[in-house]
């Protein structure tokens, strides 16, 4: 087959296909643009891993591009990611305490059993948590907690603010901003990427990942120039994933920048970035700095896993709860029937009764039977009687199957309840798995 039609192929399916080593080569000699997750990420590294990373972008700083959003990002959120670390090591301790109680708890329960030496697992229960937590503490004294002034201006962000002095964009005028959150609301409703898995978040924050891609298209239609794109965010509406793994950036998104830039695009997480800029830039690396930049990505990823599972779970137990509401309201209902069924049995036999004594009279020829006003009077108020019976038992008849009715398509409920009390259990069960990984 002529290679010009292997090459039309892959340039109308471009995000489908890896880029070739010739492409690779094209993309590294154009703009490197960062995620703000890249950055925040530094305040989560070694600090040999932070200078590492630094080094690199330093190296690549006439690539390097920051679009606002990330930027204005990074700076919101740097006080609180530098704060959680310290939390980290009370967190552990935490854990560490409570293990242990559980722990000697479960073994004493067995204290009595013939085979199974109680006082001797409680010595190495405690030898080895006692030895966990003297390292702990070790490694607690020798990180020492942010300050007041370390939160207000902290080395790595004096390096930031130098390498990325003139690479951060400009930031959208408010009617360009509230034209793409229209746009990104059309997108998000049909699946299209990026941002539509933060549909979710409050307020405008759902749209950022969409402005930073509304940033990077701009950016490539003004300068012609391939871009490879950093991102710690693992969510499909940036990767294609399929069964549990990442294969290479959305191929939408690859079309989308092709298409209108005439460019090319790709996407690295921090490990492979440094990786493969540290290979190429010749920038020496231990195999610890891509392990910790690597677990980091991982236990981010897990953890965001955990929020969009936990954010499923509210949405299954309120649904959850309607439905139980519904089967309260069901019960009130069948009761309600049953009511409704006995007053009509009632008014039934008062309309049976009516129409008995009035045919005893002479039914609708009274008149020429009966002489007194008095009687002609007692029967037409026994007519009017059976009249508003007859009425009031239609009526009943009515309320009864509506309510029936209504009973009816609540009690349909239950196999949807059922299918809820399902997914329940296997988002519980992948969140438990999650933990378990993150542990």
């Amino acid at each position: 087959m002529p290679s010009t039609i292997v090459q039309a192929v892959r340039d109308e399916f471009r995000g489908f296909y890896p880029p070739t080593p010739g492409e690779l080569d094209l993309l590294w000699g154009g703009e490197i643009v960062l995620d703000a997750n890249v950055l925040l990420n530094l305040y989560r590294y070694r600090p040999a891993t932070v200078s590492n990373l630094l080094t690199v972008l330093g190296r690549l700083q006439t690539q390097i591009w920051l679009p606002h959003q990330a930027a204005a990002e990074f700076h919101r959120n740097r006080l609180a990611v530098m704060s959680a670390q310290p939390k980290a090591y009370d967190d552990l301790t935490r854990a560490i305490t409570e293990g242990r109680g559980k722990l000697l708890a479960a073994i004493r329960s067995k204290s009595r059993h013939p085979e199974i030496d109680a006082k001797r697992l409680e010595e190495i229960t405690n030898d080895s948590l006692d030895a966990i937590e003297m390292e702990l503490s070790s490694q607690l004294q020798e990180s020492t907690p942010p300050s007041p002034a370390d939160l207000a201006m902290d080395p790595i962000l004096e390096q930031i603010t130098k390498i990325f002095a003139d690479r951060v964009g400009k930031a959208f005028e408010n009617e360009d901003l509230t034209r793409l959150y229209s746009q990104a609301d059309d997108r998000f409703a049909k699946s299209i990427p990026p941002g539509y898995r933060d549909v979710k978040k409050e307020g405008d924050n759902k749209y950022g990942d969409f402005v930073i891609w509304s940033e990077i298209l701009k950016r490539g239609r003004e300068n012609q120039r391939p871009v490879i794109f950093i991102t710690d965010d693992l969510k499909e509406d940036w990767w294609q994933r399929f069964s549990g793994h990442t294969l290479g950036p959305q191929p939408a998104l690859v079309q989308e920048f092709l298409s209108e830039t005439n460019q090319l695009f790709y996407i690295y997480d921090p490990r492979q970035f440094i990786d493969e800029a540290s290979r190429r830039l010749s920038v020496p690396l231990d195999a610890s700095t891509l392990g910790e930049v690597g677990q980091v990505s991982r236990e981010g990823d897990l953890i965001d896993q955990i929020d969009e599972l936990d954010r499923i779970e509210s949405e299954l137990e309120m649904r959850r709860a309607v439905r139980a509401e519904q089967s309260e309201q069901a019960i009130r209902h069948a009761q309600h029937v049953l009511d409704l069924e006995r007053k009509k049995r009632s008014l039934d036999k008062t309309v049976s009764s009516l129409h008995s004594r009035l045919f005893e009279n002479g039914g609708n020829d009274f008149d020429s039977r009966l002489g007194s006003d008095l009687d002609r009077l007692s029967l037409f108020e026994q007519q009017s009687d059976l009249e508003i019976a007859m009425i009031e038992s239609n009526r009943l008849r009515g309320e009864i199957e509506r309510v029936k009715g209504s009973r009816y398509r609540l009690h349909l409920s239950d196999e949807e309840t059922a299918a809820i009390d399902r997914q329940l259990a296997e988002v519980r069960a992948r969140r438990a798995e999650i933990e378990r990984h993150l542990r």
